[in-house]
């Protein structure tokens, strides 16, 4: 967006909508792996006995959102978890696959 559009990043605003939370989202040592690249996986796993953990997958956009240059106060996390709430979001998990939605992205661009 800076050089394509000459977006100023510090001043992006950015939301995380409802996701499945750290409280029900267990992946294997494999994504744990994978994600050891980045200087703050540590930050988003919690290790469960075993070799599995829980992933906080919103924490972990925002960390990536972070190192693009976007402003802490600019982020904003929606404290859901879509599992635990499957009354109101839908849930592959929490439906065991069966139960399945969309959601969506909205972005919004004022140029110069």
């Amino acid at each position: 967006m800076e050089s394509e559009l000459g977006a100023n990043v510090s001043q992006l605003l950015a939301a995380i909508g409802p996701a499945i939370g750290p409280c029900c989202y267990r992946v294997d040592g494999e994504v744990f792996r994978e994600f050891k690249k980045f200087s703050w996986a540590e930050k988003v796993f919690h290790p469960l006995k075993g070799g599995s953990y829980l992933l906080d997958l919103p924490r972990a956009n925002y960390y990536q959102l972070r190192e693009a240059g976007v402003k802490e106060e600019n982020i904003f996390l929606a404290p859901l978890c879509t599992s635990c709430h499957c009354q109101n979001f839908f849930s592959y998990r929490a439906g065991g696959g069966v139960v399945t939605g969309r959601q969506a992205a909205l972005l919004c661009w004022r140029g110069k």
